[in-house]
This record gives structure tokens, sequence and C-alpha cells, in this order.
């Protein structure tokens, strides 16, 4: 019959080169093996495997032959066989079942380590197991019954488990397919040791020392590589590994630089465009494909890419490069860091606990972060299978050339990151921040043109939070952990704000992108109103969707003129909300905004030149013709550099600046230095290679007007009321007023974490004030100091409508610095945020009484909104600008080639590697000769690399010892706290010079005057009394201070404002000490001469809540 004739061909044909039979005896020794040896089935098993598909074509054989003898045994042999071995797979099977579950997720039971290591693993041993059961049930179903009933009944069953099994294993395989498209895998265990691990102590140095001296001290490539050199010939003395010579080599072993994305940034649209790669090139579109409406006739068209040749090859590269760190690459080195996922774990569990108190101490605490939901509506920061973190999101754009550029503005966007879930103590490390990229110059994006930008970070983060990420390996799991991350506040200055979100400029009638007030009701302070109420995040999608989706430019125009709303990719993810997530920074809004107006428009100054004399700047020496050549030629030479540049003389330079027409800000010439002449010709001469579409400083895209005042663009400068607006009354501190100031200012105490004015405060020569300063000067400076002129020292000539004004003025001052007390607490509660609003309302009521003439500034209005951010987030401290305003100073002081195009990538790449760097000694397995090399840094030249150091907050607790033990006077053994189990002259004790606490600083009078200031609640929830710190000592672990108390306080204007602080005591000392352990209630504070024996003193209590 020619169809069994056929198929006995086939099988004979699979029974070609049958191995012996597979007995029971072999299986003896496979039964104890798990999924760990199973997985390398391919080779371990392959001739068991072998063998069993041949004795299924012989079992088939055999039914077609049932003549044969003993047939039916041989049949059952290898039946009994096939089930065995089916049931040494599914145990296997069942024991990655058990390690992993249907989500993807290891189950790590107590004792037990996984034999499954990593997911991936995991996949590849069901996918083989469940490729040998599909392929023996087929051959099973080839098979016809025989005579036998019990191989019959037997192959039959055999055939069922089969299908029982794999609908199983498909089951889970699907269900574990769905999860991987949903999220993004990562193989982190390159990071899971030290590079250098496997090095010898001599080798790491090297490098280490080489690499640390170009990244943090930016010392050039060429002196370290001969750093290198000169110790490479040490090692070679004493029989070592050489190190490589070349710094990049090295720091490509140290494994420090970042995975990096490069994208091509349109030119003229601002359009960023993703490379597609073929046969392994990378290629860019040559041209700008982007439409900029839906009924566009035509693409952009700009050109994006020119031509490059490197070792003889010629190859396309962006104009404009966008250059992007990779994110996933950053969690990888991140979660590699041991007690990094610790932290995370114990910070969240802490601020869940503090769900019932209304004190709030960190922003995880606050309400916008606690009541986030995941996809599954669950709490998002509460998971014990998952690193679950929450990232803030800034923006700010800022002048490479560090302001000097030669009259002409030139501007960098920088894009970073937070992880808020970290500590507050590490949260803003460089190591900790993600600096996403920089955009690039010399001209910040147009309009709408930031999304292509954010586009790859928006996309990474959406499926982050959907999906999330498979890290193949943490520093706590080995086996591998999912993590998801969700961006909730953004955090930037009013420019950058609105440009994140697509919002019109502050100058716009639809000024506000929180609430429906308008430009013309901008004097409205009644925040129960209805045009306070906030826009919600459905209104502002609609409309955001609205635009985005108009067909042309006049439709585009007549929706923004509607709404004042462009669309912003941030709306992609479908959680944030663009109206209650991005905050009100209160470094912009309160102290270079509100603050500096208030001292400069609403008191108002008057600086007489003429009175303040100063000599005369000794004469210069003049520039000579040879040495204005050299520098002639030398800027048309490739050999330009700012070291040649900086061999000649400030006459020299200052001459060639003003034959090119770079005209250097006075302020920059303070001190006669070649920076800012050397930075403007080396901008003028190098910048050039990208063309700078720069504009006159001060003179930046802003919104055309029209009957509506609100058409495209926006304002990309900060906002400064003090230079916009000028008072109408004429200044109340003429230039002797502002001397009696300086006066007060230099004879005020303050402690060393409070920034000091500078001691020419008023004079125009002091320039621009920080923050911190502005803070100062309304915490205590400016308040006090008007009290004493114009209550204390009244002069009776005044006139009365005068001393009302000031009066006024000075209420003013007073709500203003009681409202930021308020709102700078380092802990917050619903009775801070109705404070701050209730003071507000009442300094805004006034300033609008005392020029009734001039209207509120939208900073004014934004400061209302502030309330409900202290509400939603909890200290201004976790959401306030100051962390990224020290990482931008940092980036400034990364060495360029004032090169558009090719600097941003630089700087980028440095930051990050210096960053690694620090990092790199946390790391597993890091050679502890490093640890020391790294502490020898960061103690020895503290001051070079607190560049990169951007956080400020000190640690816990500190103490700086004498030498030697000693005994305690008299008078301070008879007060102590504690009662002495010894002799005085038995008693030693440790003598410290300084002690500090949290951000506070204690040192004895004798060490540090102002540092010996103090405020101590010598009863339980009494007033604080001001003293003074006699010494410091240490006994049996305790820090105890000895302090003498002023004796008594003197009755004066402040205390009808005890919300202020301030207060005036009699500058007589009790002679009897106070001993005080360091666990009681104590504070620094600033304190200033009043009168004759009197003292005014105010306590620097960061955790206010309204007692003094």
């Amino acid at each position: 019959m020619p169809r069994p004739q056929r198929r006995d061909n086939v099988y004979c044909e699979i029974c070609n080169n049958i191995g012996p039979l597979h007995t029971h005896e072999e299986d003896d020794d496979d039964d104890e093996v798990g999924p760990s040896q199973s997985s390398n089935a391919g080779n371990d098993n392959d001739s068991h495997l072998r063998n069993i598909t041949h004795e299924v074509g012989k079992l088939v054989l055999f039914d077609h032959h049932p003549s044969t003898e003993n047939s039916a045994t041989k049949i059952f042999g290898v039946l009994a066989d096939m089930d065995e071995e089916r049931a040494r797979r599914m145990k296997q099977v069942v024991q990655v079942f058990d390690e992993w579950n249907k989500d993807g997720m290891p189950v790590v039971k107590a004792g037990r380590e996984l034999e499954t290591p990593t997911f991936k693993k995991a996949q590849d041993i069901l996918r083989s197991h469940k490729a040998w059961m599909g392929d023996t049930l087929a051959r099973l179903q080839a098979m016809r019954d025989g005579g036998d009933s019990v191989n019959n009944l037997l192959a039959k069953n055999l055939r069922q488990n089969l299908h029982e099994h794999l609908n199983a294993l498909g089951h889970q395989l699907n269900n574990w397919d769905l999860i991987s498209q949903r999220h993004t895998y990562c193989d982190s265990s390159r990071y899971s040791s030290h590079p250098l691990h496997d090095h010898g102590d001599g080798y790491a140095v090297a490098l280490y020392l080489a690499v640390a001296l170009n990244l943090l001290f930016h010392i050039d490539r060429e002196a370290c590589s001969v750093v290198l050199g000169v110790v490479n010939l040490l090692l070679t003395k004493f029989n070592e590994s050489v190190a490589p010579t070349d710094l990049r080599t090295a720091r490509k072993e140290l494994n420090l630089d970042p995975v990096k994305h490069t994208f091509a940034c349109c030119p003229s649209c601002d359009a960023v465009h993703e490379p597609t790669y073929e046969n392994g090139v990378t290629v860019y579109p040559s041209k700008c494909p982007a439409t900029l409406f839906p009924a566009s006739k035509g693409q952009c068209g700009a050109k994006l890419t020119k031509l490059l040749r490197k070792g003889g090859v010629a190859f396309r590269v962006p104009i404009r490069p966008y250059v992007m760190q990779d994110f996933t690459d950053f969690r990888a080195r991140l979660y590699s860091r041991p007690g990094i996922e610790e932290m995370i774990r114990r910070y969240h569990r802490r601020c869940l606990e503090n769900v019932g108190s209304p004190m709030v101490s960190d922003i995880n605490e606050a309400a916008a972060i606690r009541g986030f939901k995941d996809c599954e509506g669950n709490t998002f920061v509460d998971s014990k299978e998952e690193i679950r973190t929450v990232w803030s999101l800034s923006y700010d754009g800022y002048n490479p050339f560090h302001n000097k550029a030669s009259g002409k503005s030139a501007s960098v966007g920088a894009i970073g990151m937070a992880c808020l879930s970290l500590p507050p103590s590490i949260r803003t490390k460089p190591e900790n921040l993600y600096l996403v990229g920089l955009v690039p110059g010399p001209r910040q994006p147009r309009l709408e043109g930031l999304n292509g930008h954010l586009a790859p970070l928006v996309k990474v983060l959406k499926e982050s939070y959907e999906g999330g990420t498979w890290f193949e390996q943490t520093y706590e799991h080995p086996e591998g952990r999912r993590s998801r991350e969700a961006v909730i506040p953004s955090i930037n200055d009013l420019p950058g704000a609105l440009k994140l979100i697509g919002h019109a400029s502050h100058t716009a009638t639809l000024f506000c992108a929180k609430c429906h007030v308008t430009k013309k009701g901008i004097n409205n302070i009644d925040t129960n109103s209805d045009p306070f109420k906030f826009v919600t995040q459905e209104e502002y999608r609609q409309a955001a969707l609205d635009w985005r989706n108009a067909k042309t430019k006049a439709q585009r125009k007549a929706s923004f003129k509607r709404t004042g709303i462009r669309y912003s990719v941030l709306l992609e993810l479908d959680y944030w909300n663009p109206v209650s997530y991005v905050v009100i920074d209160g470094m912009h809004t309160l102290f270079l905004g509100i603050v500096r107006h208030h001292f400069r428009v609403v008191v108002g100054t008057h600086w007489n030149d003429g009175d303040d004399h100063e000599e005369d700047p000794a004469p210069q020496p003049e520039a000579s013709e040879r040495d204005l050549k050299k520098v002639r030629n030398l800027l048309l030479s490739e050999a330009l550099s700012q070291t040649k540049l900086g061999q000649f003389s400030i006459a020299v330079l200052s001459q060639v600046c003003e034959e090119r027409g770079l005209v250097i800000p006075e302020s920059e010439k303070k001190g006669r230095r070649k920076k800012p002449y050397v930075f403007a010709l080396m901008a003028a001469v190098q910048g050039a290679a990208v063309p700078i579409e720069a504009h006159p400083t001060g003179q930046h895209l802003v919104e055309k007007k029209d009957n509506n005042n609100i058409e495209y663009g926006l304002k990309d400068v900060e906002v400064e009321l003090g230079d916009a607006e000028k008072s109408k009354k004429s200044p109340m501190l003429d230039t002797n007023d502002l001397k009696k100031i300086q006066d007060d200012i230099k004879n005020t105490l303050r402690p060393r974490s409070q920034g000091p004015p500078p001691k020419n405060f008023g004079s125009p020569a002091h320039g621009k004030l920080k923050a911190d300063q502005w803070r100062t000067c309304i915490e205590f400076d400016l308040p006090v100091s008007l009290v004493k002129l114009w209550v204390v020292d009244l002069d009776p000539k005044v006139d009365s409508d005068l001393h009302a004004r000031r009066l006024k003025v000075l209420q003013a001052t007073f709500d203003l610095s009681i409202a930021i007390r308020w709102a700078i607490s380092t802990c917050t509660s619903p009775n801070h945020a109705e404070n701050y609003l209730k003071h507000m309302k009442s300094y805004l009521s006034a300033i609008r009484e005392l020029d009734p003439d001039s209207d509120l500034h939208p900073i004014h209005h934004n400061s209302l909104h502030i309330s409900f951010f202290l509400e939603q987030f909890g200290p201004m401290r976790g959401w306030w600008m100051y962390f990224f305003e020290r990482l931008i100073g940092a980036l400034q002081k990364i060495p360029i080639n004032y090169k558009f195009g090719e600097l941003e990538e630089t700087v980028l790449t440095t930051f990050c590697a210096a960053s690694e760097l620090r990092a790199s000694v946390d790391r597993p397995q890091c050679p502890p000769i490093l640890k020391e090399c790294a502490a020898i840094l960061q103690s020895k030249h503290r001051r070079s690399i607190r560049d990169f150091a951007l956080d400020e907050e000190e640690p816990a607790f500190a103490v700086n010892r004498t030498s030697k033990l000693t005994t305690l006077e008299g008078d301070i053994f008879d007060s102590l706290p504690f009662q002495p189990t010894m002799s005085r002259s038995s008693l030693l004790v440790q003598q410290l010079q300084s002690y500090t606490q949290a951000d506070r600083v204690f040192s004895p009078q004798h060490i540090s005057l102002a540092q010996s200031v103090i405020f101590v609640s010598i009863q339980a929830k009494s007033e604080l009394t001001p003293g003074t710190i006699r010494s410091i000592f240490e006994y049996d672990d305790e820090v105890y201070f000895v302090i003498h108390t002023y004796s008594h306080k003197i009755p004066s204007f402040f205390d009808s404002h005890p919300q202020l602080g301030a207060s005036v005591w009699s500058s007589a000392l009790n002679s009897r000490p106070l001993v005080m352990a360091s666990s009681s209630r104590i504070y620094t504070g600033n304190r200033r001469p009043w009168a004759t024996g009197q003292i005014v003193v105010r306590p620097l209590i960061e955790d206010y809540s309204g007692e003094q």
C-alpha cells in the first residue's frame, strides 16, 4: 500500500542513527535538576532529547509492524521514558512558576535563593520546555493506536497531559510577552561592581587621580596625561601594571561617560528628529520634514546636517545636535549603588506613616505625592515588590559665556530631574541628579519649540510609569527588579514654567496659568472670588488640544488668543496636571521678585554718587602696538586659546574689544580682571561657528502686542520688578540712610549658613544681589534698620505726612517679612498656608494703598497661589529652584570650546562623568584605596569640589574636638544639669571648638563671635532666650553648651509684631552659666547693637510654627 509505505520511509528516516534506548537508571541523577541547570537544555540534555525523539519515531515504526516480537513491551518502555521526561520537565516548570508570578515578578521566600536568576532566563526555560512538549505531542498524535490496550491508554494519557501542559505554558508565556511589551528591559549587570576591582592599587590610583584632576578641578587633558605618564614610571619601578597614558582611555576604563542619544534639531522650527540606522550607520534626514500646521502644504525644509570628514571617511552630522542622556541607563547606575533602594523604601515608609499628621516636613509627605495613584488606582509609592520613585522636572536657560558674551545674549537651556524619593540630604547631590540634556544654543527655542526636546523624555517617562522598566540586576535584587517612575512637580522660574506648559507670557492679558484672573483684574486679591478658581486639568488639556489640532496659523492664533494656551508634549503623560503640578517657585517669586521690588520701588532708594568718595584707580599702562598686533593675529589663528589671550595686559585686551565693538559691562570690569575681556573675544571669534541669532542684552523674543496683548512669543528673561518699574513717589532712603544701613549690616552677627548682604548695600556698585541676600535683608536687616531710622532715631522735624507714610511702609515691610517666615518654614500645615496668605494679602493691600496709581505685577498675583502649593507639596524647600540654579552654576564652570553644536555635549558629558566619578567609590568591590583618595580630595580641596557639591545641607551632627581632656570650671560644675558621680577634679570632659546640628553651627565666643549667638528654651515650651556660648564640651557621649543668657528683655516697637521674631534685650549677661544638652531646643540667630547697653536679636527658627 503506497500510503503506509510512504510513512514507513519517513519514520525510517527519523530513526537513522538511533542511539541506545534511554533507561530509567540514566534518570536517577537527574531527579534534582533545577531550572538553572535545565536552562542549558540545548547543551546538557542534547543526547537525552535526541534519544527520546528517535524513540518516538521508533514507537510509530513498531506500531506499524505489530507482528514484531516483543513490540508491545518495547513500545511501553519508550512511552514510559517519555512520561518520565515529561514529569522531569514539569518539575522544572513548576519551580519556575513558583519563583516568578504571572506579572513577571520574582517570589522570594525567606531562607531561599532563586534557582532562576533573571526573568529573561525564566522565559527561556519555559520556551525550551514548551518546544519539546509541542514536538513530542505532534509525533504522538501522528501515531495510530495499536493492538495493545495498555499502550493505547498510556499514549492517550500522555497526549492529554502534554496538551494541558502546553496550554498552561502558553498562557504564562503570553502573559509575560505582554508584560515585556509594556516595559523596557535594561541589562544593568555591568554596574554591579567597580570597573577597577580586579586591578592593582597603583593602577587604580593613577587612573582615579588623573581623571579627578580633569573632571573635578578642570585641569586640561594634556596635563592629566602627563600625570599618568609620571605615575607610570613609578608603577614600572615597582613592577605593577602600567596605566593607560591617554586620559580618554582612562575615562573609558572607569566607565564614567553616560549613554547618550543624539538628535538633529532644526535651526529654523526647533523640531527634533531621531536618526535611523542603515547597515550600522546613523542616518539623519538632510532637511527638516516637519510641518508647522496640519494644513501646511509644504515641509519646513531647513538644512539639518553638514558633511564631516574624520579618518578619511566622510559622513553627515547634525548642524545643531541635541544630545540627551539615557534615562534608563542613569537609573541602572543609581539603583546599582548600595543603600539607594533601602533609602527609597525607608523614606516612603516614613512618609506614608505620617498620613494622619497635619504637620508636613517634606514634599513626599504632602498631599500631591501621597495621594498620587498608579495605573491600577493604588498609592503609587506604596509597593513592596517594585522600585517606585517620584521625580521633579526643571528647565532654565543660561549663558554659557558666564554672562560676559560681549554685550550679546547667547543662551543654552538645561533640562534636569531630581529624584524626590531620596532623602533631602542626598536628593540634590550631583550623582543623584539626572541632567536630561542641554537645549542647543545660541538661542532659546521659539514658542512651542521646547516640545521637540522634551518628546524623547516624555516617551521614556510614559513607558516607565505604565509598564515600568525591568533591570536585570540591582544591588538588593541580583535576580532583577522592576521600577516605575513618575514626574509630578515641575520646578522652574516663571518664564521657564510658562514655556514648559505652553502658556502665554506673564505680560499677556491671560497672564496666569493657574486661574482665570486677567490683566484687567490683576489688582484683585480676593482669593475667594470666582476669577481665582483654578483652571481644571480637563479645561487646560482641551484648550491645548484645540490649539494643536488647529489646521492653519490663523486658527491657532485665534485659539491662543481665546485661551492663552498652546500644546505641551508633557500632556501626553495622562496623569500629569499642567495647572497644579507646575509650582510657583519661591526663590524667584519672593526673593528675587517681591523683596527686590519692595526695596527698590516700594521703599525707594536714591544714591548720590557725589557722596560716595572713593579713591581713583591707579593709572593703567598703555597698550603697545606690538602686543595689539599679536592679539589681532592670534584671533585669526587656529592656535587661539584662553591661556594665550590671558598672557596680554588688560589694556591690550580692552582696546581690541573696543576695535571689535565688544562692550564689557561696568560690573564686570570691577577688580581689573582679564577674564571678561578674554571671554568676550573668545565668544566673538569661536562662537560664530554656528550663526548666532542673538540680540543686544535685554532684547529677547517678546510677545508681539495686539489689541488683546497676547500673540506668539515668550519673554525669556528673569522677571526683575525693580528694573522694570520706578516708584511714582520720591525715594524714602537717601545716601545717608543707606550708609547707616550699611553700618548696621557690618555690625550684625549672623551664622555661617545665612548669606550676608553686601557691605555696600544700596550702592549701584554692589551689582545684583543673590536670592539668599535678599532673603536675609527681609528677614532681619531691612525691618530692623527701618525701625531704627524711622521710629527710634526719628527726626522731630520730619513732616507728619511723611512720618505716616513711613509707618505704612514699615508695616508693609513687617507683613512681607512675616509672610515669608511662614512660607519658608521647614515644616508646613494648613495653618502655615493660612497665615502666609493672610500676611501676603495684607502686604499687597498696603502697597496698593501706598501707590494706588500703580498696578500689581503678575509676580504679586502669583504669590497668592503659593498657599495652595504649601498645602499640596509641603515645605517650600522641597520645591524651590535653589538646587537647579546651583546646578547651572556648576555647568557654567565647565571648560568649553565656545562652539555651539559642540559645547552642549561637552558640558553634558563632563558633568555626568564627574558625577559618576563621585558615585563610583560607593560601588560594590570598589578598591579601598580609592575611597581613601576620595576622602583626601574631599577634605583637602573642598572649595574646588564644591562646584559639584550642590547640596548645601550639613550632616545631622558633627563635632570639632580639641586635643586634650580638661576639668570644668567651678561655676560650670555647679550648674551641671545632671548629678555628677565624681568630684570636679576627677571629672574630665572633651572641649569642642564647634558643634554642627543639621545646618546650625555653634562655637564658643572665643572661637567665633557670630557662631556663639544662641537662643534656648529654658523650660519646656517657654519663650526663647538669647545668650552667648561660653564653651562647648562632650561628656558621656552627650554634648553640652555652657551659655550666659542676657539679663532681661526691654519693651520695644517689635513687641507689637511678635511674629517678626525680633526683640530688644539688655546687653548685660547673667553671671551664672546655664548648662544645656544639645538635645534641647536651641537655635542660631542674628544680633546687632541697638542703643547704649542694648542689643536687638532674632532667632533663626527653621521649623517655625508660630511659637517664639
